[in-house]
């Protein structure tokens, strides 16, 4: 399960980010039940840190240093965000949606650096979004996203140096299943 998309806290704005167990839509934050969450903490170079987190903690991606921090976003209420607070045991937890930023899976892949096909043999780059279109035949090595239009995701073929070298429409998301992988930083 893709999720809605990514969740990434207010680092810089919040210390404390409070985990709820089950989430009452008709009740407010306050009566909901604290089960958890991780305090932040300032580094010496102003950078911020975890000071403390539970042992189950295994965001989807954690580099601080690069101020990254993200969950995947599992539901959206009009006040909190079901989060998978444990990528491999898939385990969730709610969030106050004001604690942080989500990114729904369009908005999120226009950010990253670079994606590529997860099975590179048998996906194809078109030149217009359809599944019958024409096949873009450039040897590249990366691929960045431009512009996403339901499953359809347009994007710049880069070389080594990261010139541009040709452009297309992929398929990026097929029945709730990502068909793509994504890099944050190269």
């Amino acid at each position: 399960n893709k999720g809605l998309g990514m969740f990434s806290p207010n680092v810089s704005e919040i210390t404390i980010l409070y985990f709820y167990n089950y989430q009452l839509p008709e009740k407010s934050v306050y009566q909901n039940a604290l089960i958890d969450s991780i305090t932040f903490k300032k580094t010496a170079f102003g950078e911020f840190d975890i000071a403390a987190a539970p042992s189950y903690l295994v965001p989807e991606h954690l580099k601080l240093d690069y101020g990254i921090l993200y969950f995947k976003a599992i539901s959206v209420t009009n006040d909190f965000i079901e989060i998978e607070v444990n990528k491999l045991t898939h385990q969730t937890a709610f969030v106050h949606k004001s604690s942080g930023v989500l990114k729904y899976w369009p908005a999120f892949l226009l950010t990253v650096n670079s994606i590529e096909f997860i099975h590179p043999k048998t996906q194809n780059i078109y030149v217009k979004p359809l599944n019958h279109a024409g096949i873009v035949k450039q040897s590249y090595n990366f691929m960045q996203p431009l512009k996403i239009n339901q499953d359809w995701m347009y994007v710049l073929l880069l070389n080594d140096d990261f010139k541009t070298v040709g452009k297309g429409w992929i398929k990026w998301n097929n029945n709730g299943n990502l068909l793509i992988t994504y890099s944050l930083l190269s």
